[in-house]
């Protein structure tokens, strides 16, 4: 194992903590690191100073720091995947959306929309849904962390019928690499998805969604999208000196 700072490792540790369980105290981090309060104290106040945590009397949240970083890795990803996309747009013919999580949220980082059909699917970039809705969503959720699979799975179904349904639908999206949906969050559309990865780990899926009355691209289009979105990994990767998953 490389020699590390230990004194950096705990700080990102309370950074990932927070990120995970959401705003929390002194205290808390103290008893779930068990570091003690005056480190704890030291290592936020620090944080703070930076940006990457922010106070509210005793209770600190993620800071406006990484939230510029990760609007920052949102424009390098929109900007790599910018080609595949467009050359899987023209070769399915239909919209290609680039998917990154935000939360229990998937936002489209990136939509290309399908040129040679009246009827297409198009909506804006920035648009918000949950996760465990659609198959670009489930393509992100199925291959996080199991600690954050399960907190976006706790937040977002209320009964045990409905978490029995996501559980099944994960695992098959694990075993098979993609994830379909039909008719289901967006009424009157398909869509087909795959995750992009980058370190090793999911960070974005890419998905062809088309009108329900034109499924072919959903049938056929599996070897297509899995290519890009592996370029778009590839792409990632060169920049950040990593080898593709």
């Amino acid at each position: 194992m490389p020699e590390i700072s230990k004194t950096v490792d705990q700080a990102l540790r309370l950074v990932e903590t927070i990120s995970k369980d959401g705003p929390m105290s002194i205290n808390d981090l103290s008893r779930h690191h068990r570091l003690s309060r005056t480190a704890v104290y030291r290592l936020l106040t620090t944080l703070e100073v930076h940006g990457f945590v922010r106070r509210s009397q005793l209770i600190y949240s993620l800071g406006p720091r990484l939230l510029t970083l990760a609007r920052q890795m949102e424009e390098v990803l929109r900007d790599v995947a910018r080609v595949p996309m467009n050359t899987l747009a023209e070769a399915v013919n239909e919209t290609v959306v680039l998917v990154v999580r935000d939360g229990s949220d998937a936002l489209s980082a990136d939509v290309i929309p399908g040129r040679r059909h009246l009827l297409q699917v198009n909506f804006p970039p920035g648009y918000r849904y949950p996760l465990t809705k659609t198959a670009s969503g489930r393509a992100i959720l199925a291959f996080l962390p199991a600690d954050e699979r399960q907190q976006v799975i706790d937040n977002s179904t209320t009964s045990p019928e409905d978490r029995a349904l996501l559980l099944e639908q994960l695992a098959q999206v694990r075993h098979q690499g993609f994830a379909v949906s039909s008719n289901e969050y967006h009424i009157g559309l398909s869509g087909l998805a795959v995750p992009i990865y980058s370190e090793g780990a999911v960070v974005a899926s890419l998905a062809i969604v088309t009108p329900q009355v034109r499924p072919d691209a959903i049938a056929s289009g599996t070897t297509a999208l899995l290519a890009a979105a592996s370029e778009v990994g590839s792409r990632m990767s060169q920049l950040t000196g990593t080898a593709e998953k």
